[in-house]
């Protein structure tokens, strides 16, 4: 199974939507490479198609700046994390463990697999932060 070409084409739109993302919370590669605490050649590889975001990085980016991972790694929905994303999901009792857990099983890259955690990550993130406060 031929997968480098897919893996190619998904770092090179990963990178263009993270450049887009770094542009929008006007950082340069410098400045954001300070704060995710790597290289600037990091920000650099991962712009140009080359290597994919580190989950760590992906949960500082939705935790300082609410980047939705979901958007950053499948372009889907918004960049900025929307109350209709994953909280939403859940609200309505969706078992999102279940369903990335099945995903993770079938993907065999480990770079994919990564990606997938981090969407995991972010629900229980949210899950975290955004739960109704008890008012008594």
């Amino acid at each position: 199974m031929k997968t480098g070409n897919n893996e190619n084409s998904l770092k090179e739109e990963i990178g263009l939507r993270f450049k887009r993302m770094r542009e929008e919370i006007n950082k340069s590669q410098k400045e954001l490479a300070i704060e995710l605490n790597v290289y600037q050649s990091s920000i650099s590889q991962i712009e140009s198609g080359i290597t994919f975001p580190s989950i760590t990085a992906l949960n500082y980016l939705m935790d300082r700046y609410h980047i939705s991972s979901n958007w950053l790694i499948n372009g889907a929905g918004t960049m900025k994390i929307q109350d209709h994303d994953v909280v939403s999901m859940l609200r309505k009792g969706e078992n999102l463990d279940e369903r990335y857990i099945n995903l993770l099983k079938q993907m065999q890259h480990p770079d994919i697999e990564k990606l997938i955690f981090a969407r995991l990550l972010e629900a229980e993130v949210f899950t975290k932060y955004n739960k109704p406060e008890n008012k008594s």
